[in-house]
């Protein structure tokens, strides 16, 4: 847990450091890993189960979601 807790902490500082302040000037922002690869190979990986790692990312991440 505190393992996915630290990889989505980086992406949180991502999200208000890059991402957010991109999307808020109207611009695309693009990543190679988001929480579309990030839930089903780290609840694997780690046996969490999808659930906590994507309450994990609504909590961390504010549930921004790759479109």
């Amino acid at each position: 847990m505190a393992e996915m807790a630290l990889m989505l902490a980086d992406r949180a500082q991502a999200i208000v450091e890059v991402i957010q302040p991109s999307l808020d000037a109207g611009k695309m922002s693009s990543c190679d890993r988001f929480t579309d690869s990030t839930e089903p190979t780290r609840a694997a990986a780690a046996s969490l189960g999808s659930a906590a790692v994507l309450e994990l990312h609504r909590l961390l991440c504010g549930n921004l979601q790759p479109i």
